[in-house]
């Protein structure tokens, strides 16, 4: 896990800079994280005991015990905390005499820099690929760093559930279940194998379809996958585990009554839909419709909708196209049945204006949800983009307009953002923030303002 760690930090600009610096800093050696790979990889169970008994074993702590309300019984230590009553004296640090010293440059720092060339992306080669199955593979090898990152798009997902919403979240509840025992493993047997590669497999549940997203060191990519097809051949759906997961489902459900940001989120979109619309209803279901969901739908979901047919396949990373197709052979072993996935209805029209009010006693902040639905879906290069381009001076940077207004001049919010989201089915408009409470008003009046303003004149040619 830690040599992984180490490895993966470095995939971003943003992680090689972090670790160089701190190198750099501490030890004087910005490519110490070669040295370290090395300790870890000597390091044996007697230096791991050893540390725990010269540290840990017997040393004094801090215990928190954080407590359901009259449940004391359950505290994990007793309470022997006392307030230091002595006056702490902070030690010199040196900070005394410390002068500032300006820094001399040949460049004025209150100037912009003028903007350089256009840059070039080059984008990666890339192979393509079909299985027997007729499942689509997409490949582009980078030797950059030893990591390989995988992903299997299956279709159904939230789709499947549009004929019968009194079970709304089977399928998100079905890609929980996918994370749990499997005929060859508890839950905590398959996370301590992935754990000792290093290695991950996240399962998640899409409007059209469930995703196993994998990423592995490349010198474990082959054993990682044997247990990706383990996850997906053999799930052991029991009981034990169904009633586990929808109790702590339901208990999110319950908890999300006390979070204004997320009503706000789940009205919206049931408002932009219908309550009769899959779109309209949260990906997870609702408490309701969760409490209708049984551990036969769970099997019958994995029953009927987990196919080859129309699946894909994206590898990014340390691995050639004849290692990925070699692990990819038993997905040719799965069901290969057509799918008739519904299309959703579309965002209901908006004639006029409305105002929506959701009261929450004694909030602190109001939260908005300003919008519609757009009916733009996504393309990479066509519309979508260029409501992309066009909302990002408005809302879609920390220095756009509702942002700079809101926060920056108004002090009404900490943040303040508008942004075009859209998939192959539906679009979506929608201004988000959280505006203090006492300026709700005034803020609403001043942001249909600034969106009506932008709509008339649209960007400036320095924005």
């Amino acid at each position: 896990g830690t040599e992984s760690t180490l490895i993966n930090g470095l995939q971003s600009v943003s992680g090689k800079v972090s670790q160089l610096a701190a190198f750099q800093t501490f030890t004087g050696n910005p490519n110490k994280i070669a040295d370290l790979l090395k300790m870890y990889s000597s390091l044996t169970k007697a230096d791991v005991m050893n540390a725990y008994q010269k540290y840990i074993k017997n040393k004094g702590a801090v215990i928190l015990s954080v407590l359901p309300k009259a449940q004391q019984q359950v505290i994990a230590a007793a309470d022997n905390f006392k307030i230091d009553s002595s006056k702490y004296n902070a030690p010199n640090y040196g900070y005394n005499g410390l002068q500032y010293v300006k820094a001399k440059d040949n460049f004025d720092r209150t100037q912009k820099p003028p903007l350089g060339p256009t840059p070039v992306i080059k984008a990666p080669l890339f192979w393509k690929k079909d299985l027997a199955s007729g499942t689509k593979v997409i490949g582009a090898e980078n030797t950059e760093i030893p990591v390989v990152t995988f992903s299997l798009f299956i279709p159904g997902g939230q789709l499947t559930e549009a004929k019968d919403l009194s079970k709304a979240g089977v399928a998100s509840m079905f890609t929980d279940m996918m994370e749990e025992d499997t005929k060859n493993y508890t839950a905590e047997q398959f996370a301590n194998e992935l754990q000792k590669l290093g290695s991950s497999i996240r399962i998640f549940s899409g409007v059209d379809g469930i995703t196993f997203s994998v990423q592995s060191l490349k010198s474990n990519f082959g054993k990682t996958m044997a247990l990706l097809q383990e996850r997906i051949k053999n799930p052991k759906f029991t009981q034990e585990a169904f009633d586990r997961l929808k109790k702590q489902n339901i208990e999110s459900f319950k908890l999300q009554k006390s979070q204004p940001a997320t009503i706000a989120s789940q009205v919206f979109a049931k408002l932009n839909y219908g309550a009769n619309n899959v779109l309209g209803i949260n990906g997870n279901g609702t408490e309701q419709t969760v409490q209708n969901i049984t551990l036969q739908d769970v099997q019958d979901y994995y029953n009927n909708y987990i196919t080859t047919n129309g699946a894909r396949v994206v590898v990014v990373g340390d691995v050639k196209e004849a290692e990925v197709m070699a692990q990819l052979a038993f997905l040719n072993t799965l069901p290969n049945k057509k799918l008739n996935l519904p299309d959703p209805a579309a965002a209901l029209p908006v004639a006029k204006t409305k105002i929506y009010l959701v009261d929450i006693p004694k909030a602190a902040q109001t939260e908005f949800r300003v919008g519609y639905g757009t009916g733009i879906k996504y393309t990479p290069t066509g519309d979508y983009y260029a409501t992309f381009l066009m909302n990002y001076p408005l809302g879609g940077d920390f220095s756009s307009r509702l942002n700079m207004y809101l926060r920056e001049t108004k002090g009404w919010t900490y943040g303040a953002n508008s942004r075009y989201s859209a998939d192959r089915y539906a679009g979506n408009f929608v201004f988000s923030s959280g505006i203090r409470a006492a300026s709700t008003d005034s803020a609403l009046v001043d942001l249909m303002s600034y969106i009506k303003d932008y709509n008339k004149t649209g960007p400036t040619l320095a924005e």
